[in-house]
């Protein structure tokens, strides 16, 4: 019995394991960045009022500053773990750190146009196409 279920659940597995074009990942991400963002580069970060976290990418990946209650789940490490794992080349601030440099909305916003926020816009925006694979295994 145990067998079987272990063969069923290897079956099941590759029936849903789901393969996307790198020019389909393309077109999903150009999707989702205009739902999303509004095909817009400066709302790939972003930070809402009240919450205690950035939002960013095209998938509003979450990234909390050091010691924040989780009260969702962190993305944004996971994110970065599979672009790099994928080829992407981080910018070099980002690939030395590994928590959010913000500890706050303030301090999001009052450094948005910082060179690293704008090296971390066109990173997010280079990445569209494995961000989309990335939601996609995620489902």
């Amino acid at each position: 019995m145990k067998r079987f279920f272990l063969t069923l659940i290897f079956y099941m597995h590759q029936v849903f394991t789901l393969s996307i074009s790198h020019e389909d990942a393309y077109l999903i991400g150009e999707k989702i960045w205009k739902n999303e963002c509004s095909s817009s580069k400066e709302k790939l970060t972003h930070w809402n009022v009240g919450e205690n976290f950035a939002s960013l990418g095209i998938g509003h990946f979450i990234w909390y500053p050091k010691n924040e209650p989780k009260k969702f789940q962190e993305t944004f490490p996971n994110l970065i773990n599979f672009l790099k794992a994928h080829g992407a080349i981080l910018p070099l601030w980002l690939e030395a750190t590994a928590q959010c440099p913000w500890d706050s909305r303030e301090t999001f916003y009052a450094n948005i146009q910082c060179q690293e926020m704008k090296e971390l816009r066109a990173f997010l925006y280079e990445t569209r196409a494995l961000q989309a694979i990335f939601i996609a295994q995620r489902l």
